[in-house]
């Protein structure tokens, strides 16, 4: 429905002082009957000729029409009432496109080329991850291993020391007492062991679980190139498009993940943990209290070892009171 200041514009172009032997019926300039038109410069035109609409005037405006006035001054080349002033033009600018199903294909299209690129930078991303946490898994029981080496080395030395000051220094007691703490930190290493191999036999499964499942997706993403061509309809090519779009989104997450192993670190922490230094510690400890060495020796070394963890206060105070519970029972 035009607008009030459209109304205004057409009642501008009707003719107020029409030509001599003419007249305005209210629709359209006609020749007065009767009225002698011969001696006149110009005369009127032939018949009935309508006043025509304002430029760009739509009786019924598009749907997506829309009305803007616009202004322009007179003079040379110009539109204007030839006084400087603006003249006020009312004018319809289409906004939004037909539907075009060639273009929207292509967008899709375009999107899924772009969810390809990122399934090729995910692809080493996660191999470099998965080879990185293997490597750490390995480093970790090869230095656990080492310290166990040299605390069954240096308690042994402790031992051997006690019962020579006790002058036992020849007895079945002490090598009993050898062999079993040597046992003891033998069961901490193959532990030890058992924990990364688990772990690295974890990490192999999540590798591979997350690999098909990328290449899985991979394979839908490109599916809808060819499954967009039987869709005929804006609603289901716009649905292809937003799913296209979301996967994209969740790519780049798991990418981000993937590069700083910030989020993705807690999922191989669950998968394939790392060593945790304070079960190592306490697997030590453990060997101690059950070893047939004097007691005084066993809280000695288990000091010792506390020391040397590199724990906080509380985790060294907690792990030496369960110790000491051990060392209590094994010696009821």
């Amino acid at each position: 429905m035009p607008t009030i200041d459209e109304l205004l514009n057409i009642s501008s172009s009707i003719p107020t002082n029409p030509a001599p032997g003419t007249e305005f019926d209210g629709v359209g300039v006609r020749p007065v009957s009767g009225v002698d038109t011969s001696g006149l410069s110009v005369p009127p035109s032939q018949g009935y000729y309508p006043v025509p609409p304002p430029q760009g005037y739509y009786p019924v405006p598009h749907k997506n029409a829309q009305v803007s006035r616009t202004g322009s001054t007179g003079g040379e080349g110009g539109s204007g009432n030839g006084k400087g002033q603006p003249t006020d033009l009312v004018t319809t600018d289409i906004v939004g496109s037909a539907f075009d199903p060639t273009a929207l294909r292509e967008d899709i299209r375009a999107k899924i080329d772009a969810a390809g690129q990122l399934f090729k930078t995910i692809f080493p991303l996660l191999d470099k991850t998965i080879t990185d946490r293997r490597k750490a898994i390995e480093q970790d029981f090869q230095r656990t291993s080492e310290r166990a080496t040299e605390q069954a080395a240096q308690e042994a030395r402790n031992l051997s020391g006690a019962f020579a000051a006790r002058g036992l220094t020849d007895s079945d007691y002490k090598t009993d007492a050898l062999g079993d703490l040597q046992r003891g930190f033998a069961d901490v290493i193959g532990t030890e062991r058992r924990a990364a191999d688990q772990s690295l036999s974890e990490l192999g499964k999540f590798a591979s679980t997350t690999a098909a499942g990328l290449e899985a997706d991979r394979s839908s993403v490109n599916d809808l190139r060819g499954y967009i061509s039987s869709l005929e309809t804006e609603s289901e090519l716009n649905d292809v498009l937003t799913d296209v779009r979301d996967r994209i989104r969740e790519l780049q997450v798991q990418k981000a993940g993937l590069g700083t192993e910030g989020s993705f670190r807690n999922t191989l922490d669950d998968v394939a943990p790392l060593r945790n230094a304070s079960n190592h510690v306490a697997r030590s400890l453990s060997v101690l209290a059950k070893s047939v060495a004097p007691a005084e020796f066993k809280q000695a070394a288990a000091r010792r070892i506390l020391a040397e963890s590199g724990l906080g206060d509380q985790d060294r105070d907690e792990l030496f009171q369960t110790f000491l519970t051990q060392l209590g029972q094994a010696e009821a």
